[in-house]
């Protein structure tokens, strides 16, 4: 049995404790925040998860950050489980604020299957596991200082067409892609998105004629490569 400790921070608090023990293809993670001792999923959980420096308190080592990306990267089973019910849990709490029992019977649900062991395949399908480090490393400014409020039609990593709402700030390029980063309004915070799953933009009337040649430039070459 493998055992790995994460160290959310908690404001002024000494930080929340997660811990993840490794049995096999078999996880178990706990917290021993409030909601973490009631078996409900919690942020400190995802941080963990997730492998999140930012979030880490300096109790955290560097290993620990290493161990926890290399076992759950982006392809594994138990990571796409978590994005995918993260991300509808705070859909519908966003969309049902007043409905505090629905939310907290999602947090329960989703809590327990961690608590009680959740299969986690690292290998699904042979494909590459994401490596954050080596992709944080590659990320080369294409442009920043942008300030262009779009609507986007955006493929998620599921092949769900979405909308997207965003302020976008930079352009940058990560291994031989493309990508937009800036705030998503649906989210309530910064993220990146893939411009080769971008299938349409629609320009808010405040975006300068700079900001706009930008980025349907980026758009319409669709990764750093191309060629026409």
């Amino acid at each position: 049995m493998e055992t790995i400790v994460y160290y959310s921070r908690n404001g002024k608090r000494p930080p929340f404790e997660v811990t993840i023990e490794i049995n096999g293809q078999l996880a178990y993670i706990n917290c021993n925040c409030p909601l973490g001792i009631d078996k409900k999923i919690c942020r400190h959980k995802i941080n963990a998860i997730r492998g999140d420096r930012q979030h880490s308190a300096d109790s955290t080592s560097e290993a620990s950050i290493k161990r926890l990306r290399n076992l759950f990267g982006l392809h594994t089973t138990l990571r796409q489980h978590l994005e995918e019910k993260w991300r509808n849990l705070r859909e519908y709490s966003y969309e049902h604020p007043d409905n505090e029992e629905e939310i907290s019977r999602k947090r329960k649900i989703l809590g327990e299957a961690f608590s009680n062991g959740f299969i986690n395949d690292n290998t699904p399908n042979n494909r590459e596991l994401f490596d954050a480090d080596e992709w944080e490393g590659n990320r080369e400014i294409h442009a920043d200082g942008l300030d262009c409020h779009v609507i986007m039609k955006y493929e998620n990593y599921e092949g769900v067409d979405t909308t997207r709402e965003v302020d976008v700030k930079e352009v940058f390029i990560s291994n031989s892609r493309f990508y937009l980063s800036g705030y998503c309004h649906l989210r309530k915070e910064v993220r990146t998105f893939r411009v080769d799953r971008i299938h349409g933009v629609t320009f808010h009337q405040g975006c300068s004629q700079k900001d706009k040649s930008i980025l349907l430039d980026v758009i319409f070459q669709g990764n750093p490569t191309a060629t026409t």
